[in-house]
């Protein structure tokens, strides 16, 4: 389960850094660094993970619902959440 949310959030990371497409595996709780821009982006945790198991037939894929905190520089971070299969999917963070 932790190495899908992996997944996603390297999915997330690419919409959120789109023009540098920077893609980095990174563990709940841990922050990663955006070559190329001066963004520090934290995977802060899970909010939901409602998604179908991957053995599984079911009648909705789910959602998994994710908090990043988002830091360009020195400037205070902002705090997003992001999902897989409902809005928001994508988010345009100090630019990027």
């Amino acid at each position: 389960m932790k190495g899908i949310l992996a997944i996603l959030f390297l999915a997330v990371l690419a919409v959120l850094a789109a023009p540098v497409q920077s893609e980095h595996n990174i563990a709940e709780g841990s922050s990663v660094y955006v070559k190329g821009t001066r963004l520090t982006v934290k995977f802060v945790r899970v909010v939901e993970d409602s998604r179908c198991p991957e053995d599984v037939t079911c009648v909705w894929a789910g959602n998994a619902k994710v908090v990043l905190s988002v830091a360009k520089g020195k400037q205070k971070p902002t705090e997003i959440e992001l999902n897989t299969s409902l809005e928001p999917t994508a988010a345009t963070i100090h630019g990027y």
